[in-house]
This record gives C-alpha cells, sequence and structure tokens, in this order.
C-alpha cells in the first residue's frame, strides 16, 4: 500500500500549511506606534520538499486600516534571514483583496505588512 500523496485536489491544507506567528505578533497599532507586522508560512510542514506557490491572496478591512505595502518574502532555511521578492502597494484604503502572483517554489514564506492609510486602529 502506498502513501497518501501530500496534498491532492479537494484535500485539506492543513497537512501543508504551518504557521508560526510574527515576534511579538502584535498586529498594527498605532496606539504603541508599531505600523509593521509579519507572519511565517512554512509549506511542507511535514517535508523539505518546496511546493509551487502560484498565488497569495490577502484579505483586507477596506478601510483605513489597511496596510500600505505588502511585502513577500522566503527564506531558504530555517534560521536563515529572508529575502524580499515581491512588493505589493495597497493603492487604496478602499481595497478588500490584494493578489499577489508569485509562482515560484517555495517552503518558507513571510507576509511583512507596512503602514495604513491614516487608520487610527492600525
Amino acid at each position: 500500500v502506498e502513501p497518501l500523496p501530500l496534498c491532492h485536489r479537494g484535500m485539506s491544507a492543513s497537512n501543508v500549511l504551518k504557521t508560526r506567528s510574527g515576534l511579538l505578533g502584535g498586529g498594527f497599532c498605532t496606539g504603541v506606534g508599531i505600523l509593521s507586522t509579519h507572519i511565517d508560512f512554512q509549506l511542507g510542514a511535514e517535508t523539505d520538499l518546496e511546493f509551487c506557490v502560484t498565488t497569495v491572496s490577502v484579505a483586507l478591512w477596506g478601510k483605513s486600516e489597511n496596510p500600505r505595502e505588502i511585502l513577500v518574502q522566503s527564506q531558504a532555511r530555517e534560521g536563515g534571514d529572508h529575502s524580499t521578492f515581491r512588493r505589493h502597494i495597497v493603492a487604496s484604503a478602499d481595497e478588500h483583496e490584494a493578489r499577489i502572483v508569485l509562482n515560484v517554489p517555495l517552503q518558507r514564506i513571510r507576509l511583512k505588512f507596512h503602514g495604513n492609510h491614516k487608520g487610527i486602529f492600525g
């Protein structure tokens, strides 16, 4: 009997996606002056394989608390530096989704969020 594939159409992504919250994970908070945060993802949580990532979709609030900039970074190995390879500018506070086309093989991804559109909550 052969083992099931790591992922197939219709299968839950829980076996291939592992999230690790960013340092302090405080999110945006203008009250304490934090206008930047990040979220780390590891694909293939149980393996060292890379997976082809076609698109990253980020749901936005559609308010002035939207981030002004989203950076997509990769990490070659655990504990290594993160390199920015895509930059997405959120043009307005009215946007509800950011779609960032990647089409690259990855294992470790960091989404970094900077600034806002003059929001008071983040």
